[in-house]
């Protein structure tokens, strides 16, 4: 779980340059993690799982920094 955190960290960054590049980002890792999962069944709910939290760790920062006004 740990190692998909930096994944989602990534997205928001995505996010925040081009959010199609986020919305095109997030797409291929579900469709990659889901199809492991139903060849290999290695729960990809928790790779999944870290991804989330790795967006709601950057969404976070993202807000903070812009109520800060660091980011415009």
């Amino acid at each position: 779980m740990l190692l998909h955190i930096p994944l989602g960290l990534f997205t928001c960054l995505l996010g925040y340059i081009y959010s199609w590049l986020a919305l095109a980002f997030t797409i291929s890792f579900l469709a990659y993690e889901l199809s492991q999962d139903w060849v290999v069944i290695d729960n990809s709910y928790k790779d999944i799982k870290g991804w989330l939290w790795g967006i709601g760790i950057g969404g976070l920062a993202v807000f903070v920094l812009k109520m800060e006004g660091i980011l415009l």
